[in-house]
Formats: C-alpha cells, structure tokens, sequence
C-alpha cells in the first residue's frame, strides 16, 4: 500500500445502514476485528481509534487523507468478500458510502472526534461505558496490566491457523497478538500510547467521553444488540408469521410485529428497519397504525 507524505488525523466512517445488517453474529464481528489487523500489517499508518457497529464503523487514522479513505475501502472489500462467503450477500457495503474528515494534531477537535467514535455504542444504548463494549479500541486506554494475560502471539500460530483464523493468506508478525475471544488484540496494532499523551490523564480522557455523550444526548435506555434480536425475529417470521420475509407481509400484521419489537424488546425505529429490512418511513408509518 502506498502512502503519501501529507500524514493527517482522519476521521473515516461509513453511513449507517437504515435496511440491512453488516455483523450479524460474533463470528462476523471478529473476523472484522482481524480484517482491521490484516490490513495495519501491510501498511505504516496509525490506527488510533475505531469501532465497529451492526450496521457501520469508524475509524481514527493517522495517514494521508487519500490512504485513509483507501483503508476504509479496502476493509469494505475483505468484509464483502467474507459476507458472500458466508451469506451470499456481496453487495451490501455498496449501500455504506464512506465520509472522510481531518483532524488538527493535537487539539480538542481530535480528542473530541476519538471520544464520540468510542462513544457509538453508548449512543446507541448497547453499553453504559465504552470499555464495555467488545468490538472497538475502548479497552486499549489507560488499561491495567492483566489485559495482555492469555494473549498468544501470531509468532507461535502456524500458517494453517492464521489463514483460518484470519481468512486470509496475510501472515502477522510477532507485534500482533490473539486474545481467548477468537481475534486479534486490539492493543497490539492500536496506537494507544499516542492517544494516551493526547489526554495525559485518564480523567481527562473520562471528561471527553462523558462531554461527548452529553453532546449526543445522555439519557439512553440500554437496548438488545441486533446479533441477539436478529435470531428471534427470524423464528417469529417462520413460525408466528409463516414467512421468509418481513417485506412479504402486509400492514396490518406487520404493524404487530413492529410494536412487539417496540415494546418488548425497546428497538428505536432505526433499529426494526434493520432486524426486518424494511424503510424507516413504512415502519414509523406501523407505529403509527390503529389496529
């Protein structure tokens, strides 16, 4: 991968998806957790921060505005090629336009943009903290001694093993680490130190968290993830409903299905036009519906 001279702090992300899923269950997840490793080890950029939601992600690089738009294009790329493996879906990251912005070195707009970046689960009530959240850089900060318990390097994992845990030829160096939960260890490519000095003290790093979730509006019931809905509503469709899909069903029961999602399980709007793949407008039109 070639790289321009001009590094700059880049904040590059995809639109959400309003109809459809990119991770679905945990072993989608990680393998995007080790895409993000695959291609760090064939590039000199920084990863300084990023997150992966169900139905987009965020990154913080340091690189040239161009090269970090490529990273993201590429980690669409791996992601698409493992979808159509696995779910013969290969044109759902064609729907995820990318955005690109820049960041000043060291000022409060870029500790501001890595704290709303780390902030997205909590905005989206899947976490009270961002550190609980699995499929980020959260846990990388200020972090104890005893995360690196367990860790095994790629340095001791045959080929074999790397090419299915990584599904890809890419071979990773001794640098990188594999933690119990089946990924590569964020820490490992992630660069932390740097984004510690940009704080320098773990309370200013809360204070941003905390300011970025006020921004974003801080009272957020927690919900159910969309890996865990997405089963229950296939088994409501199949054997409640007897349909394949959402999409075949008209208002009148749908809008049932809309409001027990709703109401049982607390789903935004957003969130059942994702688990049922239908418009936001026709599912804000169900709640709205007197049956």
């Amino acid at each position: 991968m070639y790289f321009d001279e001009k590094m700059e702090y880049c904040h590059v992300y995809t639109l959400g998806l309003e109809t459809d899923i990119v991770f679905r269950d945990k072993e989608d997840f990680c393998m995007g957790m080790n895409a993000i490793a695959v291609l760090h080890s064939k590039s000199t950029m920084s990863i300084l921060a990023f997150v992966l939601m169900s139905n987009h992600f965020h990154f913080i690089l340091h690189a040239s505005k161009e090269d970090s738009e490529l990273f993201v294009h590429r980690f669409k790329m791996l992601v698409s090629k493992y979808l159509n493996e696995k779910y013969g879906n290969h044109k759902i990251l064609r729907k995820n336009p990318v955005g690109v912005s820049c960041l000043p070195d060291g000022s409060d707009l870029l500790r501001q943009k890595i704290a709303y970046v780390l902030n997205n689960p909590v905005k989206a009530g899947l976490n009270l903290a961002p550190q609980m959240y699995e499929w980020s850089s959260a846990r990388c900060y200020f972090a104890s001694s005893d995360m690196n318990v367990g860790l095994i390097s790629f340095s001791d994992i045959s080929s074999r093993d790397q090419r299915r845990i990584l599904k890809s030829h890419v071979k990773l160096g001794p640098r990188y680490q594999l933690n119990s939960q089946g990924y590569v260890e964020p820490a490992s490519y992630v660069d932390y130190k740097y984004v510690e000095s940009l704080y320098r003290r773990v309370s200013s790093f809360q204070f941003f968290l905390s300011s970025s979730m006020r921004q974003q509006n801080d009272r957020i019931p927690i919900t159910f993830r969309d890996s865990y809905l997405l089963p229950i509503v296939d088994e409501l469709l199949e054997k409640r409903y007897f349909v394949k899909s959402a999409s075949d069903m008209p208002d009148e029961i749908l809008s049932k299905l809309v409001r027990e999602l709703s109401y049982r399980f607390f789903c935004a709007p957003k969130q059942i036009a994702r688990l049922l793949r239908i418009g936001l407008n026709r599912v804000e039109r169900l709640l709205k519906l007197e049956i």
